[in-house]
C-alpha cells in the first residue's frame, strides 16, 4: 500500500486533533479563532493526506480486480473489495459512491488505531498498582468481553511476574488517563518481566 509509512501515524494524529479541545470549539462562531488557533488548517491537512493514501487504496482494489477479471482468476475478496462490487452492481436504495467507501475504510483504520494494547495495558497498570489482584490462575475478577483482550492478558500474567522499576513503589504509579478517542494512559508503562516456572506437577 503506497504511503503505509505515513498512514497509521496521521490516522493517530488526526484521532488525537479530533478529541483535543480547542477555544474555536466553544465559540465556533467566531471563525478568527480557527485561523488563530491552526485546528482548521490542521484538520484540513491530515484529512487530505488520509484522503490521498485511501483513495490509492481504493484504485488499487480496482486495477487488482480488473487485472483478475481480464485472466478470469477469482481473487481472495477483502472489505474494500465487497465495497466495491456492491458499488459495480448499483442495485442499493442509495448509490454507494467512492466517497462513502473511503469512509468505511477510514472508520475502519480509525477503530482500529486503539488496539486491545489499551485495556490489556490499564489491567497491567491496576494489577501492578495493587499487586493482591495478580491472581495467575484465572485472572479472576477481568470481565473484558473480547479474546482478544483475555487471552493475551492471561498468558502475560501466566508466563511472567512482573515487577516495577526498583525506584518506583505501586502505590506512585502515574494513572493519568490521556484522553483520546479512547481513553489511553498519558505515559507508557514500564514494567520488568521475570519469567515465571510454575512448579513440577507431582
Amino acid at each position: 500500500m503506497e504511503g503505509r509509512e505515513v498512514f497509521v501515524p496521521t490516522i493517530k494524529k488526526l484521532a488525537q486533533a479530533s478529541a483535543d479541545s480547542y477555544l474555536a470549539d466553544l465559540y465556533p462562531s467566531i471563525k478568527l479563532l480557527q485561523v488563530i488557533t491552526g485546528m482548521k488548517p490542521r484538520l484540513k491537512r491530515l484529512h487530505q493526506a488520509i484522503d490521498k493514501i485511501i483513495e490509492n487504496i481504493v484504485d488499487e482494489h480496482r486495477t487488482r480486480k480488473a487485472e483478475a477479471k481480464s485472466v478470469d482468476v477469482d481473487e481472495e475478496e477483502d472489505l474494500v473489495d465487497v465495497l466495491l462490487n456492491i458499488q459495480d452492481k448499483g442495485d442499493l436504495e442509495f448509490p454507494l459512491t467512492t466517497d462513502n467507501i473511503k469512509a468505511v475504510i477510514l472508520d475502519m483504520f480509525i477503530a482500529g488505531s486503539d488496539t486491545s494494547s489499551t485495556p490489556v495495558e490499564w489491567a497491567m497498570s491496576e494489577m501492578l498498582k495493587k499487586p493482591k489482584s495478580d491472581d495467575k490462575g484465572t485472572t479472576r475478577g477481568i470481565l473484558f468481553g473480547m479474546a482478544n483482550v483475555e487471552l493475551p492478558l492471561a498468558q502475560l500474567l501466566y508466563h511472567f511476574d512482573w515487577k516495577l522499576p526498583s525506584a518506583l513503589k505501586p502505590e506512585n504509579l502515574d494513572m493519568t488517563e490521556d484522553l483520546s478517542i479512547t481513553v489511553k494512559r498519558r505515559n507508557s508503562l514500564y514494567v520488568i518481566p521475570i519469567p515465571y516456572l510454575p512448579p513440577p506437577v507431582k
